[in-house]
This record gives structure tokens, C-alpha cells and sequence, in this order.
């Protein structure tokens, strides 16, 4: 190990330590920080959908788009849930009222957001047939197991069942399940040091949770990328990357030590630079 190299472990590893705790868990479902606030985007979810006010919504998800997505993925996870309980005589008057209401919703967030997103992965998830919603229930649970897979310590086996989950949701539209896959692959790739693969699934996952605002699980997976941009030795991107993590710790409410190691970093990376 050069000296460069070793400053440069040394610079990084703080934020490599906070990486890891982070990496423990798949990236959680981002919601209104304060009760009263889920309470109160929850109940004009329901008001403005009964009535259909589509204006409505638009300005409900600008004024709140970390609950978005996770407003009416309820309405889709439950007439999911309903086809489950009888698959042979399912209430389809109820299914068909949720999906109607989620296309609804997420209609009006891609307008309210810009980003198509929203009502391509609702469409998606209501154009499912029976098969599709088991592949569906089958990728999360792989998911899983790829986690399972990497605390047990086969990096290989948490990959391929990354990689097969991600062409599950690829052919699904399954937009959320593909950013989890390409976190849980992204791990895997670091865990056996393939960083620059394990960079790729990192970016890819941060760009899905960033356009489904999900700012939460964009910001783990920004810090899982700086990890890997500093172990490369990419300078240019790492800071790029370091200054948009700085923003969305703000954003998030990151802990202070984070926001910390987080404003250390480009200090850092100049000493590891200067040391060859």
C-alpha cells in the first residue's frame, strides 16, 4: 500500500464506518418527520381524492413529496393485499376503487414533481396479472434473501439474487423495487470488492430514490456512492457527490456526526490527493 493509498484509507474510513451501519438494513420507506404532519397529508389525501380534486393534489405533493409515493403505494399495497386474501373471488369493487384513487394521486405527483415516474409505476402496478403480482410479492422476498446472503458472507449468491430481483422489477415497472434491488447489489459488489460495479448499482439506486423522492434512502445510497468515488481515487465526482450529500443531510435531519464527517470529507480528499 502506497502512502497515497493508505491517507486516503485513513481520510475515508469515518465515513466508510457510517456507511456500514447504514448498509445493515434495506433503505426504509421515507414519511413525514413529525405525527401531526402524516395525520394531516393523510387526511387531505383522503378528502381531495374522494372529491377528485386533481389541483388538489398537485399542490398537496409540492408542498409535501416525500409523502407521495408512499400516500398512494398504500392504496396499491392494499388492493394487492385484498387479491391475496381470495385470489379466486377477490372484492374487485374495492380493488378497482384503489386503484383508481393511486392513479390518481400519483397522476397528480408526477405533474406536481415532473418526473414521470409516479404514474408509470401506478399504471404498472394496476396492469398486473395474476402472475405478475406473484412475481412481484417473489422479488421482495428475494430482496431478502440477497440480504440474508451477505450477512452470511456469500457475496456471490447476494449478487445473483440482487441481479435477479432487478429483472423482476425491471419487466414489472416495479420502479421502487428496482432502486432496493440495485442497493442490495450495490452492497453485495462492495462487500467483494468489485467498487466499481458496486458504484454503478449505488448510482443507479440513488437516481430512482431521487426522482421517487425518497430522500432518505437517496441520501444512504449518496453516501454508499462517496465511499466507493473515494476508494477509486475519483476526485471530480466524489466532490460533486459530497456537495449534494451535504444537502440532502440538511434536508433528511442527518445526525450531526454525519453532517460532520460529511464537511471533512473534501479537506480530506485534497491531503490524500497532495500525498503521492
Amino acid at each position: 500500500m502506497n502512502r497515497r493509498t493508505l491517507k486516503l484509507s485513513l481520510a475515508v474510513l469515518p465515513i466508510l464506518t457510517l456507511a456500514v451501519a447504514a448498509s445493515a438494513s434495506l433503505p426504509s420507506p421515507v414519511i413525514p418527520a413529525h405525527a401531526e404532519d402524516e395525520q394531516d397529508v393523510g387526511a387531505r389525501y383522503e378528502l381531495l381524492s374522494a372529491a377528485q380534486d386533481f389541483d388538489g393534489l398537485v399542490a398537496l405533493w409540492r408542498e409535501h413529496p416525500d409523502a407521495a409515493l408512499v400516500s398512494f403505494d398504500a392504496d396499491l399495497e392494499r388492493s394487492l393485499a385484498l387479491w391475496e386474501a381470495a385470489p379466486e373471488k377477490p372484492p374487485t369493487d374495492e380493488v378497482e376503487r384503489l386503484h383508481a384513487r393511486a392513479l390518481l394521486a400519483a397522476r397528480a405527483a408526477s405533474q406536481a414533481l415532473e418526473t414521470p415516474i409516479f404514474g408509470d409505476y401506478a399504471a404498472a402496478f394496476i396492469s398486473w396479472d395474476d402472475q405478475s403480482k406473484r412475481d412481484f410479492r417473489d422479488g421482495q422476498k428475494i430482496v431478502g434473501a440477497s440480504r440474508a446472503a451477505l450477512d452470511e458472507g456469500d457475496e456471490t449468491r447476494a449478487a445473483e439474487l440482487a441481479e435477479n430481483a432487478l429483472q423482476r422489477a425491471m419487466y414489472l415497472g416495479d420502479w421502487w423495487g428496482q432502486a432496493m434491488s440495485h442497493a442490495a447489489r450495490g452492497r453485495a459488489m462492495q462487500a467483494s470488492s468489485g467498487f466499481q460495479h458496486a458504484l454503478a448499482s449505488y448510482a443507479q439506486a440513488r437516481q430512482i430514490y431521487h426522482d421517487l423522492h425518497l430522500s432518505r434512502s437517496e441520501f444512504s445510497n449518496l453516501r454508499h456512492m462517496i465511499n466507493m468515488l473515494l476508494l477509486l481515487e475519483n476526485w471530480s465526482r466524489a466532490e460533486v457527490a459530497v456537495a449534494d450529500a451535504l444537502v440532502l443531510a440538511e434536508k433528511t435531519g442527518a445526525e450531526a456526526s454525519v453532517i460532520e464527517e460529511l464537511t471533512k470529507a473534501p479537506k480530506r480528499v485534497d491531503e490524500a490527493r497532495g500525498g503521492e
